[in-house]
């Protein structure tokens, strides 16, 4: 693939669906008419450092595909895709910060303590993420003009841009944020030793079984966040990312459904309780949670197939 439509593919991703083709085949063309104008006036193949040079002084990628669609910037139109390049990269940086210290604290406590730890990293990525945006968002509605006009946040090499043959699966950054901290959630829980309720006298505990495949779950979301966290800086899918997606997802669908069709999730031991409440707590608490797996286990495997399908895609990168 040559210099013009690596950039052109370059500006593509950054377009809404809808009208990425036709801004690529009118953007592609009125490139090539300059390009085909400087060949004629040196009248000799032109080589790559001057493509590039006629492409940077076109402009940076991100800001060429702001300008064609609508702005919906807080700040000014003019600044906003420096703004939104910039909110992006901050998030992702801070957010990766946060999740370290986030596994940190869940695996810093013992016993059930690690279950306090996540409310503590919902909170940590609230105020991280309403501080950056009102940081960002304030700096660039005061000197977004300025950053604007001195360049410094257009430094770019044309020919360093990607070679991608037309074919481009981004990643949202909110969708990335979220599953996170659902995986979070669910490691601070598998991680906080339940069972360990027993010993305090609660009513129901996880069964013994269980509680012996609770280091395989651990294995598989660390997993999951490891990808998470290459996602955060590479935001697009590769063949070799998404077979490991669809591989994490299938080995938890695998150990769910083996903890469902095999064991008892939840254990009684209260013998304080009324025979009718020991007889609702034996029976419906494990039929709701054993329900709740399935529904997991189905989108685990419908997520593993989408992800396995779309990594048969000739055109998408390796790595």
């Amino acid at each position: 693939m040559n210099l013009l439509d690596r950039y052109v593919a370059a500006v593509k991703r950054s377009l809404p669906v809808g009208i990425r083709e036709d801004v690529g085949r009118e953007l592609h063309g009125l490139l090539e008419e300059r390009l085909e104008a400087e060949r004629e006036k040196q009248n000799r193949a032109l080589t790559d450092q001057e493509i590039a040079a006629v492409l940077k002084q076109h402009g940076h990628p991100y800001k060429v595909a702001a300008s064609y669609h609508p702005s919906k910037a807080l700040v000014g139109a003019e600044s906003y895709a420096l703004y939104k390049r910039v909110m992006t990269k901050t998030i992702s940086i801070w957010f990766f910060f946060v999740l370290l210290v986030g596994l940190y604290d869940i695996f810093d406590h013992s016993g059930p303590w690690a279950v306090v730890a996540v409310p503590a990293f919902w909170h940590s990525v609230v105020d991280v993420l309403l501080f950056l945006f009102f940081a960002v968002t304030i700096l660039f509605h005061v000197y977004g003009g300025v950053f604007e006009r001195s360049g410094l946040g257009w430094l770019w090499n044309p020919l360093k841009l990607p070679a991608v043959d037309g074919y481009w699966l981004g990643i949202s950054l909110p969708r990335l944020i979220v599953s996170t901290l659902v995986i979070v959630s669910l490691l601070g829980l598998i991680t906080s030793n339940v069972h360990e309720y027993q010993e305090a006298g609660a009513s129901v505990a996880v069964g013994a079984s269980v509680v012996r495949l609770l280091p395989v779950l651990q294995v598989l979301a660390l997993s999951a966040l490891l990808l998470n966290a290459i996602n955060l800086f590479q935001n697009h899918w590769t063949r070799v990312k998404l077979y490991a997606s669809a591989a994490i997802e299938v080995a938890a669908a695998l150990v769910l459904s083996w903890i469902v069709v095999f064991f008892r999730v939840l254990s009684l031991f209260d013998a304080k309780s009324s025979e009718l409440g020991n007889k609702f707590l034996a029976v419906w608490p494990e039929f709701v949670l054993k329900a709740i797996l399935a529904v997991v286990i189905f989108m685990l495997v419908r997520s593993a197939l989408r992800s396995w399908r779309r990594a048969q895609t000739p055109e998408l990168p390796l790595i």
